[in-house]
């Protein structure tokens, strides 16, 4: 394997994945956008919006971090009720 390959993988590893939640689409694409511009630090794994799909995410993404807002389609402070299950 060749050095430059070996460093490839390793930056690929270390990249912290990262699930982003917020009621709107659209909010969650343009945090995406944000992540995806340092792709060599970032790794998107899923998007959601609702509390359901965010369990669900995490159970089959395993993502080093998870970015819930509070508010999510199923109101105000549903992103906060759900911490305990996360």
């Amino acid at each position: 394997m060749t050095p430059q390959a070996s460093e490839e993988i390793l930056r690929v590893v270390t990249r912290t994945r990262v699930l982003i939640s917020e009621a709107s689409k659209m909010y969650c694409d343009l945090l995406k956008m944000a992540f995806l511009a340092v792709p060599e630090r970032f790794q998107v794994v899923a998007c959601a919006s609702k509390t359901s799909e965010i369990l669900t995410m995490i159970q089959q993404h395993q993502p080093t971090v998870a970015i819930i807002s509070d508010s999510l389609e199923e109101g105000p402070l549903a992103g906060l009720k759900i911490l305990p299950e996360v």
